[in-house]
Protein backbone atom coordinates (compact mmCIF):
# COMPACT_ATOMS: atom_id res chain seq x y z
CA UNK A 1 0.00 0.00 0.00
CA UNK A 2 1.51 2.96 -0.98
CA UNK A 3 1.83 6.44 1.27
CA UNK A 4 0.73 9.57 -0.43
CA UNK A 5 2.61 12.28 1.28
CA UNK A 6 0.60 15.71 1.14
CA UNK A 7 1.96 18.97 -0.73
CA UNK A 8 1.60 20.96 2.21
CA UNK A 9 3.31 18.36 4.50
CA UNK A 10 6.44 18.38 1.95
CA UNK A 11 6.36 22.60 2.58
CA UNK A 12 6.04 22.46 6.21
CA UNK A 13 9.15 19.72 6.39
CA UNK A 14 10.98 22.16 4.07
CA UNK A 15 10.33 24.87 6.65
CA UNK A 16 11.54 22.92 9.28
CA UNK A 17 14.58 22.05 7.48
CA UNK A 18 15.39 25.85 6.11
CA UNK A 19 14.84 26.51 9.86
CA UNK A 20 17.57 23.90 10.82
CA UNK A 21 19.64 25.73 8.00
CA UNK A 22 19.33 29.15 9.44
CA UNK A 23 19.66 28.42 13.12
CA UNK A 24 23.38 27.50 12.25
CA UNK A 25 24.60 30.85 12.05
CA UNK A 26 23.11 32.13 15.21
CA UNK A 27 26.43 33.45 17.39
CA UNK A 28 27.73 30.14 19.37
CA UNK A 29 30.27 31.20 21.99
CA UNK A 30 33.60 29.75 21.70
CA UNK A 31 34.03 27.30 23.70
CA UNK A 32 37.76 27.37 24.02
CA UNK A 33 40.59 29.57 23.45
CA UNK A 34 39.59 32.21 20.46
CA UNK A 35 41.04 35.39 18.75
CA UNK A 36 38.92 38.67 19.40
CA UNK A 37 39.95 42.10 18.45
CA UNK A 38 40.58 45.82 20.49
CA UNK A 39 42.60 48.91 19.60
CA UNK A 40 42.24 51.02 22.28
CA UNK A 41 45.49 53.56 20.82
CA UNK A 42 47.98 53.07 24.06
CA UNK A 43 51.33 52.86 23.50
CA UNK A 44 51.20 48.69 23.75
CA UNK A 45 52.60 47.53 26.78
CA UNK A 46 55.51 45.86 24.90
CA UNK A 47 56.62 49.30 23.15
CA UNK A 48 59.20 49.31 26.97
CA UNK A 49 62.27 47.35 27.46
CA UNK A 50 62.37 44.48 29.47
CA UNK A 51 65.74 43.69 31.02
CA UNK A 52 65.08 39.61 30.81
CA UNK A 53 63.42 40.37 27.42
CA UNK A 54 66.77 40.63 25.54
CA UNK A 55 65.32 43.10 22.42
CA UNK A 56 67.12 44.56 19.65
CA UNK A 57 64.37 46.70 19.55
CA UNK A 58 60.97 46.84 20.72
CA UNK A 59 57.62 47.93 19.61
CA UNK A 60 57.47 51.46 17.97
CA UNK A 61 55.94 54.31 20.07
CA UNK A 62 54.73 57.28 17.80
CA UNK A 63 53.60 60.68 18.49
CA UNK A 64 49.77 62.04 17.79
CA UNK A 65 49.57 61.55 13.71
CA UNK A 66 50.41 57.58 14.53
CA UNK A 67 53.27 57.82 12.31
CA UNK A 68 56.15 60.13 13.82
CA UNK A 69 58.70 57.85 15.43
CA UNK A 70 59.61 58.97 19.52
CA UNK A 71 63.06 57.79 19.70
CA UNK A 72 63.61 55.55 23.02
CA UNK A 73 65.56 58.82 24.63
CA UNK A 74 62.39 61.05 24.83
CA UNK A 75 60.61 58.35 25.55
CA UNK A 76 61.59 58.60 28.82
CA UNK A 77 60.42 62.01 29.34
CA UNK A 78 56.68 61.53 27.95
CA UNK A 79 53.70 59.32 28.81
CA UNK A 80 51.44 56.88 27.26
CA UNK A 81 48.05 58.48 25.40
CA UNK A 82 46.17 56.21 27.89
CA UNK A 83 47.15 58.39 30.57
CA UNK A 84 46.68 61.42 29.48
CA UNK A 85 50.42 61.71 27.80
CA UNK A 86 51.79 62.32 23.83
CA UNK A 87 52.58 58.61 23.26
CA UNK A 88 50.79 56.50 21.32
CA UNK A 89 50.37 53.25 19.16
CA UNK A 90 52.14 53.77 15.74
CA UNK A 91 49.06 53.24 12.50
CA UNK A 92 51.85 51.06 11.18
CA UNK A 93 50.79 48.66 12.99
CA UNK A 94 48.39 46.73 10.75
CA UNK A 95 46.94 43.46 8.93
CA UNK A 96 47.19 41.78 5.68
CA UNK A 97 46.64 38.92 3.59
CA UNK A 98 49.96 36.89 2.27
CA UNK A 99 49.29 36.97 -1.50
CA UNK A 100 50.63 33.83 -2.51
CA UNK A 101 48.63 31.93 -0.09
CA UNK A 102 45.21 33.81 1.16
CA UNK A 103 44.64 31.52 3.62
CA UNK A 104 47.35 33.20 5.68
CA UNK A 105 47.83 36.35 7.12
CA UNK A 106 49.65 38.76 9.07
CA UNK A 107 49.12 40.85 12.40
CA UNK A 108 49.52 41.90 16.14
CA UNK A 109 47.78 41.39 19.25
CA UNK A 110 47.66 40.54 22.81
CA UNK A 111 48.48 36.47 23.80
CA UNK A 112 47.08 36.02 27.46
CA UNK A 113 49.40 32.90 27.52
CA UNK A 114 50.89 34.26 30.70
CA UNK A 115 52.43 36.91 32.61
CA UNK A 116 55.36 39.00 30.67
CA UNK A 117 58.27 37.66 31.70
CA UNK A 118 60.94 38.36 29.26
CA UNK A 119 59.74 35.50 27.45
CA UNK A 120 56.59 36.02 25.09
CA UNK A 121 57.43 39.86 24.40
CA UNK A 122 57.27 40.85 20.84
CA UNK A 123 57.61 36.98 20.41
CA UNK A 124 55.85 35.65 17.08
CA UNK A 125 53.23 32.81 16.74
CA UNK A 126 51.35 30.56 14.18
CA UNK A 127 47.84 30.81 14.84
CA UNK A 128 45.17 28.47 13.06
CA UNK A 129 41.30 28.71 13.24
CA UNK A 130 38.25 26.56 13.46
CA UNK A 131 36.60 26.68 9.32
CA UNK A 132 34.04 28.64 10.99
CA UNK A 133 33.41 31.59 12.59
CA UNK A 134 31.04 31.47 16.33
CA UNK A 135 28.19 32.89 13.68
CA UNK A 136 28.72 30.02 11.07
CA UNK A 137 30.66 31.84 8.60
CA UNK A 138 33.22 30.48 6.50
CA UNK A 139 36.84 31.40 7.41
CA UNK A 140 38.32 33.18 4.44
CA UNK A 141 42.12 33.17 6.28
CA UNK A 142 42.55 30.35 8.23
CA UNK A 143 45.95 30.98 10.01
CA UNK A 144 47.61 33.62 11.29
CA UNK A 145 51.22 34.71 12.36
CA UNK A 146 50.76 37.26 14.86
CA UNK A 147 53.43 39.54 16.83
CA UNK A 148 52.98 39.67 20.70
CA UNK A 149 53.21 43.33 21.24
CA UNK A 150 50.83 43.54 24.35
CA UNK A 151 48.95 42.37 27.48
CA UNK A 152 45.26 41.36 27.62
CA UNK A 153 45.02 39.24 30.90
CA UNK A 154 40.84 40.09 30.77
CA UNK A 155 40.45 37.51 27.94
CA UNK A 156 40.11 33.68 28.63
CA UNK A 157 44.03 31.83 28.65
CA UNK A 158 45.37 30.67 25.56
CA UNK A 159 43.21 33.40 23.70
CA UNK A 160 44.16 36.26 21.17
CA UNK A 161 43.43 40.34 21.31
CA UNK A 162 44.09 41.19 17.84
CA UNK A 163 44.98 44.76 17.60
CA UNK A 164 42.53 46.30 14.62
CA UNK A 165 41.37 49.94 13.85
CA UNK A 166 38.26 50.44 15.41
CA UNK A 167 38.23 47.05 17.42
CA UNK A 168 36.67 48.38 20.67
CA UNK A 169 38.83 50.28 23.46
CA UNK A 170 37.79 48.19 26.35
CA UNK A 171 39.39 49.18 29.64
CA UNK A 172 41.90 52.19 27.92
CA UNK A 173 38.94 54.43 26.79
CA UNK A 174 40.75 57.78 26.86
CA UNK A 175 43.73 56.57 24.25
CA UNK A 176 41.58 57.00 20.92
CA UNK A 177 39.81 60.06 22.36
CA UNK A 178 43.43 61.38 22.81
CA UNK A 179 44.75 60.86 19.82
CA UNK A 180 41.81 61.02 17.15
CA UNK A 181 38.60 62.97 19.34
CA UNK A 182 36.61 59.40 19.26
CA UNK A 183 36.58 56.06 20.57
CA UNK A 184 34.96 54.46 17.75
CA UNK A 185 31.47 52.05 17.98
CA UNK A 186 31.14 50.62 21.49
CA UNK A 187 33.59 49.92 24.31
CA UNK A 188 33.09 46.66 23.68
CA UNK A 189 32.99 45.54 20.43
CA UNK A 190 33.66 48.96 18.20
CA UNK A 191 32.40 49.57 15.20
CA UNK A 192 29.32 47.68 13.80
CA UNK A 193 30.20 47.72 10.10
CA UNK A 194 32.40 48.49 6.95
CA UNK A 195 30.54 51.50 6.59
CA UNK A 196 32.02 53.24 9.73
CA UNK A 197 35.51 52.02 8.84
CA UNK A 198 35.56 54.36 5.56
CA UNK A 199 34.25 57.03 8.34
CA UNK A 200 38.06 56.32 10.33
CA UNK A 201 41.23 58.25 9.44
CA UNK A 202 42.32 57.02 5.83
CA UNK A 203 45.42 55.05 7.81
CA UNK A 204 43.41 52.93 9.99
CA UNK A 205 40.67 52.09 7.28
CA UNK A 206 42.60 49.05 5.79
CA UNK A 207 42.86 47.48 9.47
CA UNK A 208 39.43 47.98 10.37
CA UNK A 209 37.93 46.13 7.34
CA UNK A 210 40.17 43.01 7.65
CA UNK A 211 37.66 42.02 10.90
CA UNK A 212 34.68 41.89 8.59
CA UNK A 213 36.57 40.86 5.53
CA UNK A 214 38.68 38.15 6.57
CA UNK A 215 39.11 37.49 10.23
CA UNK A 216 35.13 36.80 11.36
CA UNK A 217 33.75 37.04 14.82
CA UNK A 218 35.67 35.71 17.70
CA UNK A 219 36.83 33.10 15.53
CA UNK A 220 37.69 29.87 17.71
CA UNK A 221 41.39 28.52 17.09
CA UNK A 222 41.76 24.97 16.02
CA UNK A 223 44.86 24.26 18.35
CA UNK A 224 47.70 25.99 20.61
CA UNK A 225 49.46 28.74 18.71
CA UNK A 226 53.04 27.88 17.97
CA UNK A 227 56.26 30.20 18.43
CA UNK A 228 57.23 30.84 14.93
CA UNK A 229 60.60 33.15 13.68
CA UNK A 230 59.12 36.55 13.22
CA UNK A 231 58.63 37.35 9.02
CA UNK A 232 60.41 40.34 7.87
CA UNK A 233 56.91 41.98 7.36
CA UNK A 234 55.70 41.78 10.75
CA UNK A 235 58.86 43.81 12.14
CA UNK A 236 59.07 46.10 9.46
CA UNK A 237 55.20 47.52 10.63
CA UNK A 238 56.31 47.29 14.16
CA UNK A 239 60.21 47.52 14.58
CA UNK A 240 60.11 44.38 17.12
CA UNK A 241 62.92 42.14 17.10
CA UNK A 242 64.34 40.14 19.87
CA UNK A 243 67.75 38.52 20.02
CA UNK A 244 67.03 35.37 20.85
CA UNK A 245 64.53 34.68 17.23
CA UNK A 246 67.15 33.84 15.20
CA UNK A 247 66.97 30.59 17.14
CA UNK A 248 63.27 29.72 16.37
CA UNK A 249 62.38 27.50 13.73
CA UNK A 250 60.48 29.46 10.75
CA UNK A 251 57.01 28.94 9.72
CA UNK A 252 57.10 26.63 6.79
CA UNK A 253 54.65 27.41 4.18
CA UNK A 254 55.09 28.61 0.97
CA UNK A 255 54.71 32.74 1.28
CA UNK A 256 54.86 35.69 -0.13
CA UNK A 257 58.11 38.10 1.00
CA UNK A 258 56.61 39.61 3.68
CA UNK A 259 56.54 36.23 4.86
CA UNK A 260 60.10 35.41 4.98
CA UNK A 261 61.85 34.81 8.13
CA UNK A 262 63.58 37.82 8.90
CA UNK A 263 67.22 36.82 9.90
CA UNK A 264 69.57 37.94 12.96
CA UNK A 265 69.94 41.71 13.27
CA UNK A 266 67.38 42.49 10.75
CA UNK A 267 67.62 45.81 9.13
CA UNK A 268 64.12 46.75 9.12
CA UNK A 269 61.82 48.75 6.51
CA UNK A 270 59.86 51.01 7.92
CA UNK A 271 59.39 53.00 4.42
CA UNK A 272 56.70 50.25 3.86
CA UNK A 273 54.52 52.65 6.72
CA UNK A 274 53.90 54.30 4.07
CA UNK A 275 51.09 51.80 2.58
CA UNK A 276 48.17 52.22 4.74
CA UNK A 277 46.11 50.03 3.06
CA UNK A 278 47.56 46.97 2.98
CA UNK A 279 44.69 44.57 2.39
CA UNK A 280 44.17 46.96 -1.13
CA UNK A 281 40.33 47.30 -0.79
CA UNK A 282 40.32 50.81 0.85
CA UNK A 283 39.19 52.41 -2.61
CA UNK A 284 36.96 49.67 -3.74
CA UNK A 285 34.81 49.65 -0.78
CA UNK A 286 35.08 53.13 0.76
CA UNK A 287 35.36 55.00 -2.13
CA UNK A 288 37.38 58.29 -3.02
CA UNK A 289 37.64 59.30 0.67
CA UNK A 290 33.96 60.64 0.77
CA UNK A 291 32.97 59.03 3.60
CA UNK A 292 35.55 61.51 6.06
CA UNK A 293 38.17 60.36 7.76
CA UNK A 294 39.98 63.42 10.10
CA UNK A 295 43.62 63.07 9.15
CA UNK A 296 45.63 61.65 6.66
CA UNK A 297 48.30 60.55 7.84
CA UNK A 298 51.77 61.30 6.45
CA UNK A 299 53.34 59.04 3.47
CA UNK A 300 50.03 57.85 2.34
CA UNK A 301 49.29 55.24 -0.37
CA UNK A 302 46.99 52.85 -1.86
CA UNK A 303 48.91 49.61 -2.66
CA UNK A 304 49.30 46.23 -1.10
CA UNK A 305 51.61 45.42 1.18
CA UNK A 306 54.30 43.58 -0.34
CA UNK A 307 54.44 46.95 -2.84
CA UNK A 308 57.54 48.99 -3.01
CA UNK A 309 57.65 51.50 -0.34
CA UNK A 310 58.45 55.36 0.13
CA UNK A 311 59.99 57.34 2.01
CA UNK A 312 59.08 57.43 5.69
CA UNK A 313 61.50 58.82 8.24
CA UNK A 314 63.40 56.67 10.76
CA UNK A 315 64.14 57.65 14.16
CA UNK A 316 67.16 59.63 13.68
CA UNK A 317 70.52 57.31 14.75
CA UNK A 318 68.64 54.04 14.64
CA UNK A 319 71.04 51.42 13.74
CA UNK A 320 67.77 48.83 13.17
CA UNK A 321 66.08 51.33 10.25
CA UNK A 322 67.40 51.77 6.88
CA UNK A 323 65.34 54.34 5.53
CA UNK A 324 64.13 53.63 1.73
CA UNK A 325 67.06 52.61 0.10
CA UNK A 326 67.73 48.91 1.45
CA UNK A 327 68.07 46.93 -1.41
CA UNK A 328 65.28 46.93 -4.55
CA UNK A 329 62.38 46.51 -2.12
CA UNK A 330 63.66 48.26 0.42
CA UNK A 331 65.01 45.15 2.65
CA UNK A 332 67.94 45.30 4.53
CA UNK A 333 68.92 41.39 3.89
CA UNK A 334 67.06 38.78 1.78
CA UNK A 335 65.83 36.12 4.20
CA UNK A 336 68.73 33.86 3.14
CA UNK A 337 71.29 36.75 3.99
CA UNK A 338 71.05 37.90 0.49
CA UNK A 339 71.92 41.06 -0.92
CA UNK A 340 67.85 42.82 -0.37
CA UNK A 341 67.56 42.88 -4.18
CA UNK A 342 64.73 39.89 -4.29
CA UNK A 343 62.30 41.02 -7.20
CA UNK A 344 58.28 41.45 -6.11
CA UNK A 345 57.60 37.79 -7.10
CA UNK A 346 53.71 37.70 -5.09
CA UNK A 347 51.38 36.29 -6.79
CA UNK A 348 54.07 33.84 -9.24
CA UNK A 349 54.21 30.26 -9.34
CA UNK A 350 57.91 30.27 -8.09
CA UNK A 351 59.85 32.28 -5.65
CA UNK A 352 63.38 32.52 -6.24
CA UNK A 353 66.32 32.54 -3.68
CA UNK A 354 67.43 30.45 -0.33
CA UNK A 355 64.63 32.16 1.11
CA UNK A 356 61.86 29.67 0.09
CA UNK A 357 62.94 26.39 0.72
CA UNK A 358 60.81 24.15 2.30
CA UNK A 359 57.91 25.68 1.15
CA UNK A 360 54.80 24.20 -0.69
CA UNK A 361 52.77 24.69 -3.94
CA UNK A 362 51.72 28.22 -4.25
CA UNK A 363 47.51 28.33 -5.55
CA UNK A 364 46.92 28.11 -8.86
CA UNK A 365 45.97 31.72 -9.10
CA UNK A 366 48.21 34.78 -8.16
CA UNK A 367 45.78 36.59 -8.04
CA UNK A 368 45.58 38.78 -4.11
CA UNK A 369 42.95 38.34 -2.21
CA UNK A 370 40.41 41.17 -1.70
CA UNK A 371 41.24 42.88 -4.78
CA UNK A 372 38.28 43.72 -6.79
CA UNK A 373 37.53 41.31 -9.65
CA UNK A 374 39.61 38.60 -7.81
CA UNK A 375 38.37 35.33 -7.63
CA UNK A 376 39.81 34.56 -4.38
CA UNK A 377 38.15 37.99 -2.73
CA UNK A 378 36.46 36.56 0.37
CA UNK A 379 33.17 38.40 1.97
CA UNK A 380 31.28 38.66 -1.37
CA UNK A 381 27.95 39.99 -0.52
CA UNK A 382 28.89 40.93 2.78
CA UNK A 383 28.98 44.52 1.74
CA UNK A 384 28.95 47.24 3.91
CA UNK A 385 26.40 45.34 6.53
CA UNK A 386 29.54 44.16 8.68
CA UNK A 387 29.49 40.59 7.03
CA UNK A 388 26.59 39.44 8.06
CA UNK A 389 26.54 40.11 11.87
CA UNK A 390 27.89 43.32 13.81
CA UNK A 391 30.48 42.56 16.68
CA UNK A 392 28.81 43.98 19.40
CA UNK A 393 25.54 41.93 19.38
CA UNK A 394 24.60 38.65 19.75
CA UNK A 395 20.94 37.35 20.45
CA UNK A 396 20.91 39.92 22.68
CA UNK A 397 23.41 39.15 25.27
CA UNK A 398 25.76 41.57 27.22
CA UNK A 399 29.64 41.51 26.02
CA UNK A 400 32.00 40.04 28.29
CA UNK A 401 33.49 43.29 30.68
CA UNK A 402 37.20 42.26 32.26
CA UNK A 403 38.49 43.38 35.44
CA UNK A 404 39.25 47.07 35.51
CA UNK A 405 42.72 48.52 34.19
CA UNK A 406 45.24 49.65 37.31
CA UNK A 407 47.01 52.85 36.15
CA UNK A 408 50.51 52.76 36.11
CA UNK A 409 51.04 48.81 36.26
CA UNK A 410 53.22 46.92 33.99
CA UNK A 411 51.28 43.96 33.76
CA UNK A 412 48.45 45.87 32.13
CA UNK A 413 44.75 43.76 32.71
CA UNK A 414 44.42 44.20 29.50
CA UNK A 415 41.37 45.67 26.79
CA UNK A 416 39.25 42.51 27.86
CA UNK A 417 37.31 40.78 25.12
CA UNK A 418 35.94 43.26 23.23
CA UNK A 419 34.38 41.25 20.26
CA UNK A 420 33.09 38.22 22.93
CA UNK A 421 29.65 37.97 23.73
CA UNK A 422 28.12 35.76 26.48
Amino acid sequence: MGIKIRPTFLVTLAAILACFTTTSLAYNKPTGPFATHYEDCCRPAFSYDHPKAGFYNAVDTCEKDGVTLIPPSAQLSGRNGCDGGNQFVCSCIQSWVDTVDPTLAYGYGAYNIHDPDGTIENTCWLVEFLPQDPNGKTMQVRKMILQNINTSQGIPKGSWDMALAGGGVGDFNKGCVNQWGTDWGKRYGGVANEKDCCAMPEGLRSSCLFRFRFLGENPGLAGTPKRVRCTTGLIDRSGAQRKDDASVQPYEGKTDKTGHPAPDRYQRNRSVCQNVDPLGIVSAVCGGGKDGGGRLPKGYGMTRQDSHGGSVPDVPGSSTSNGAGAGDEGYGSAPDGGSGAEPDVSGTATMPGEGAEGYGAPPDSGAAPGEPGSSTMPGAGAGADGSGSAPDVGGGAEPYVPEPYVPGSFKTPGRGAEGQRD
